[in-house]
């Protein structure tokens, strides 16, 4: 019998929004779609990350045969791909009497960089690149969104929408997402008036719409996300909840905060749950001040790296200098890696403190090609409410015979530090993953350093 050996897929998540199909996609190791190959068709996604010969698939939803053609566009700075469907729909006298029409054709997304569109007057900068499916579906092409969008809560009506203006609701994602966790890291940890209880936000869900104009930032969303409490030594105090922000707006300082909790468990648990509908409501109110907000989103999209053609570079084929290339390549590459664990109540971050091992030749010209021999070995630290966990991960015996899946990746606790078994748990499964995929792109980028 054959037995067929497949990749796991990367974390992943759908979900619907506004009558649009989302998938998101973490890809922690990547820093651009250079290299990466996206086929979607109307069942499946297959994803081929640099370096790798085995494709990802993800089984779509039945409902998204009948979906429109797909759009996809990744986010340099949380590293997430989203594919996006809309549903097609046919106008109707009635309002009410909508429904979707042909299915539509396979389309096959190709990455490419592309250069930024001309600057407008007032200098506007171009958002991160969106992919959008032709009325011909076989190929898609990279596009520029130019207009805030004009549906949706709160857009505005055709004769007012005639202001050109920059969508921006991805940086409003993230400066949203910042600031819940920064209230959680500062104000909801270790709370005294509960003997130390701090609240572990998670499963974010950020949705409306925002634009740059005028050199600010104008935007109308709804916001909600789960808790759960641990106590002061780290385990879960069994009260937990929902919180949702119905409106929040630019103009906003206070927006209004409803806090859900069950009702259960001690009466530690029960008046936990009683101070985070009373305080814990105010002060995530205060982090949500929509003008801060507002402000924080123009500075990150005003500052924001978007991605520009990158030269080939030139071939190196001295082995000492390639092995000083190798050791740098993985250290940064580790130092920049940062993963969510939990949707986003626990945060990993890296740094590589040796590789070890060299680098070799072997042919010339045409024919040339790299053989290593690799070891790398990194420390990992937690960060979560309640504070932070320390330990190790190690890469034994990378070579190419044994490759980016063959190589031992170990992840362990620091000696004497007693780590959650969840967390220790968690960053074994999401964390080697994307260190395997860094081992993978490597071996690419090394391969284009010796022959381009």
């Amino acid at each position: 019998m054959t037995v067929y050996s497949t990749m796991p897929p990367p974390p992943h998540r759908f979900f619907t929004d506004g009558g649009k199909q989302h998938l998101i996609l973490e890809l922690p190791s990547l820093d651009s779609l250079a290299g990466v190959d996206l086929d979607i068709s109307t069942t499946e996604v297959r994803l081929l990350l640099p370096g790798s010969c085995e494709h990802l698939r993800i089984p779509l939803p039945l409902e998204l045969a009948k979906a429109g053609a797909p759009a996809a566009k990744f986010s340099k700075k949380r590293k997430e791909l989203t594919v996006t469907w809309d549903s097609v729909v046919i106008e109707s006298s009635s309002p009410q009497a909508v429904a979707p029409i042909a299915e539509a054709a396979p389309a096959k997304v190709e990455a490419s960089t592309v250069s930024p569109a001309p600057l407008a007057p007032e200098r506007c900068k171009p958002p991160a690149s969106l992919v959008e499916t032709s009325k011909a579906p076989e190929k898609a092409k990279v596009v520029e969104a130019s207009k805030c969008p004009a549906s949706g809560p709160g857009a505005p009506a055709a004769a007012e929408a005639k202001d050109d203006g920059i969508e921006c609701f991805e940086f409003l994602e993230d400066e949203i997402e910042d600031a819940l966790k920064s209230c959680a890291m500062k104000k909801l940890k270790s709370i005294a008036a509960l003997r130390g209880v701090a609240v572990l936000p998670s499963d974010f869900d950020i949705k409306g719409e925002a634009c740059i104009k005028k050199k600010c930032c104008d935007f109308k969303a709804s916001v909600s996300f789960r808790w759960e409490m641990m106590d002061a030594i780290g385990g879960y105090l069994g009260v937990s909840g929902t919180v949702e922000v119905p409106e929040l707006s630019a103009s906003q300082v206070a927006p209004k905060v409803i806090v859900k909790t069950s009702q259960r468990g001690s009466a530690q648990a029960r008046a936990a749950g009683d101070w985070m509908k009373s305080q814990g409501s105010e002060l995530i109110s205060e982090c949500l001040n929509g003008e801060k907000l507002s402000a924080q989103v123009f500075s990150a999209w005003d500052e924001a790296d978007f991605d520009e053609p990158e030269a080939q570079p030139a071939p190196v084929l001295d082995e000492k200098a390639l092995t000083q290339w190798a050791k740098t390549w993985l250290e940064q590459k580790m130092s920049n890696l940062n993963l969510k664990l939990f949707g986003g109540s626990a945060s990993v971050s890296f740094v590589a403190e040796e590789v070890s091992g060299e680098v070799s030749i072997s042919g010339t010209g045409s024919d040339a090609v790299a053989d290593f021999n690799l070891c790398m070995d990194s420390s990992w630290t937690i960060t979560t409410s309640v504070g932070k966990s320390h330990g190790s991960l190690s890469v034994k015996d990378f070579t190419p015979a044994h490759g980016s899946e063959g190589s031992a990746v170990t992840v362990e606790s620091a000696p004497g530090k007693k780590v959650s078994g969840q967390l220790l748990t968690a960053l074994r499964q999401t964390g080697v993953s994307a260190v395997r995929a860094i081992l993978a792109q490597f071996m690419t980028d090394l391969q284009r350093q010796v022959k381009p």
